[in-house]
């Protein structure tokens, strides 16, 4: 599984808005559901800074975020720009290869 992490700072007053885009059921996971291999993305917040978030986008490889980003680039690059209003601050923390997987019999103790 590939997994990209972004970590996001809300503009004031737009948490709820931004909950609706990045959740779940929001509009990247909508978006991303049409490609090959999308698994799912999490949404997190930080309980002690209700602006700080993290985004948690699975995928079951990297070969398929890129394929799929590669395609869809003008899309993806308008669902970006439009919720750049939402967030005062964008950071790519990382993007990973999982090691193992705690329900893969290898892994379990």
């Amino acid at each position: 599984m590939y997994v990209i992490l972004w970590q996001f700072v809300v503009r004031e007053g737009c948490a709820e808005a931004f909950q609706q885009v990045y959740g779940a059921d929001g509009d990247w996971a909508k978006f991303f559901r049409t490609g090959t291999g999308f698994v799912g993305v999490e949404l997190l917040c930080d309980p002690r800074d209700p602006r700080k978030f993290v985004t948690i986008d699975r995928w079951e490889t990297a070969t398929d975020y890129e394929e799929f980003s590669r395609r869809n680039a003008i899309k993806y690059r308008e669902i970006d720009e439009r919720c750049e209003q939402l967030t005062v601050k964008e950071t790519h923390v990382g993007s990973f290869d999982v090691v193992g997987h705690p329900l893969e019999p290898d892994n379990r103790e």
